[in-house]
């Protein structure tokens, strides 16, 4: 039956050229009791006024207009207009299969999970097919669903996934932070009782070169750092079985923030080592044989590694 609402959250910024394909597998959806809230984020192209054609002729689409506040803000605003007992979040270069919400409204209907999670496809195409055989379903306590998140055996991100509005009570994605799904994904897993999932590919992932997570900079890899230290310090007390793997993780992103840097004077550059300060024995101790010896050229001699970058660049250039 039809009754639980789904609030299906779009933030849109640059993307008149896929807007239309995301919003139209939304509205084709086999479950139809959804609301879908289109957040412009201050988009300068004509995304925008697409978003408002879809309003005038769906009631269920709403749109937000604000200025450009980032992913994470955009997110927050369609949260606070969303209206249902669940919400997900699709990005708006991506789409989803008919059977998206359906399929995994059903999923936590029948294990009474707070948090149902798909497959997904990457896909240059339009469309995400299903085989038409039996996917295979999963059901993890809490505890071995933080496991796998950590692990990486499932995506560190809140696309492909449908959760109780409860598990976003007091929480929201932090303003201004890249790779803010990392910031939060460990918090909601950490309220579920259970998560059920299906490998059936409900999730077209379409692989935008000009996106966030294609672009690379010291603020991304530093972003993406201080998201492992934060899930390293929350494990440590609450499942240190976990805690050495976002160590390793850290130690990897911070390796890569200087990877990319060409001053010391980067405030990525300053803000990752004073993050890391207070644990940078551990980080040595957890890196793997073919890190040490950088860490401690990072370490030590920091200098050594951004003029080096700069030198690679101006050749680059030159």
């Amino acid at each position: 039956m039809d009754q639980e609402l789904i609030s299906v959250i779009v933030p849109v910024y640059k993307v008149e050229a896929y807007i239309r394909r995301c919003v139209d597998s939304i509205l084709a959806q086999s479950y139809r009791n959804i609301e879908i809230i289109l957040v412009d984020d201050g988009t300068p192209d004509n995304s925008g006024a697409i978003c408002d054609e879809y309003a005038a002729s769906d009631a269920r689409v709403k749109v937000i207009h604000q200025k450009n506040m980032g992913l994470s803000e955009a997110r927050n605003s369609g949260m606070r207009e969303a209206s249902g007992e669940y919400f997900c979040f699709i990005d708006s270069d991506d789409f989803v299969h008919p059977d998206y919400c359906g399929g995994l409204l059903g999923l936590a209907r029948e294990y009474e999970a707070p948090m149902a999670v798909c497959g997904y496809e990457f896909t240059s195409g339009n469309s995400v097919e299903l085989s038409g055989e039996a996917y295979d379903v999963t059901v993890r306590n809490g505890r071995e669903a933080m496991y796998h998140l950590i692990n990486n055996e499932h995506t560190n991100y809140v696309w492909r996934r449908i959760c109780k509005r409860e598990l976003f009570d007091g929480l929201r994605f932090e303003p201004g932070r890249l790779c803010e799904d990392i910031a939060i994904m460990y918090k909601l897993i950490d309220r579920c009782e259970k998560v059920v999932y299906t490998e059936a590919p409900y999730y077209g992932y379409f692989d935008n070169s000009s996106s966030i997570v294609n672009s690379v900079s010291t603020k991304l890899e530093y972003h993406t750092m201080l998201g492992w230290y934060e899930q390293y310090q929350f494990c440590r007390e609450r499942y240190p079985e976990l805690a050495e793997r976002c160590l390793k993780q850290t130690v990897h992103y911070y390796l890569l923030v200087y990877s990319y840097s060409t001053s010391m004077k980067d405030r990525n550059v300053i803000d990752a080592r004073k993050t890391i300060h207070k644990d940078r024995w551990n980080l040595y101790r957890v890196a793997g044989p073919k890190y040490k010896l950088k860490y401690w050229v990072v370490t030590l001699f920091p200098h050594i590694m951004t003029a080096r970058n700069a030198l690679v660049k101006k050749l680059r250039k030159g």
